[in-house]
């Protein structure tokens, strides 16, 4: 973050259903974000199946656009819904995705995790399961 400007982040939501609990917790983040703070959105959707072999004739568009996303933010916020005790394929493989050099995009950058969950643990092991992804990512946390 330079001086002079407010804080740029990028949220990512493992959820990819309109009605999910967790964009319902990201729209409520983006409200009630403080002053100087944007929080833009990454579509992770349209991202294929990490697969090595596609990734060696380069990345695909919609990997381009959030490798360009991550690293234009100063901050990352990764909002994950829990399936099956872990976090979404889908943010996984985002995450993958991004994750690969060259010039990695997650180095450095601050991470916060949330989620909302019907379960008594709500999403506790699928944000452990993320921030360890983020972690190998030299994010920090």
């Amino acid at each position: 973050m330079s001086e002079g400007r407010g804080i740029t982040v990028l949220a990512i939501c493992g959820s990819l259903r309109q009605g999910s609990f967790n964009k319902a917790a990201l729209r409520a983040a983006i409200e009630e974000k403080p002053p100087g703070m944007t929080i833009e959105t990454a579509d992770i959707g349209s991202i294929p199946l990490y697969n090595e072999d596609v990734r060696a004739l380069g990345f695909p568009p919609p990997v381009e656009r959030l490798r360009g996303q991550i690293a234009a933010a100063d901050a990352l916020l990764f909002v994950t819904p829990e399936y099956n005790y872990s976090m979404p394929g889908v943010l996984k493989n985002a995450i993958d995705w991004a994750s690969r050099p060259p010039d990695q995009p997650f180095a450095g950058k601050p991470v916060a995790i949330m989620g909302a969950g019907a379960g008594m643990a709500g999403t506790a092991r699928a944000n452990t399961i993320c921030a360890g992804a983020a972690s190998f990512s030299t994010c920090t946390r």
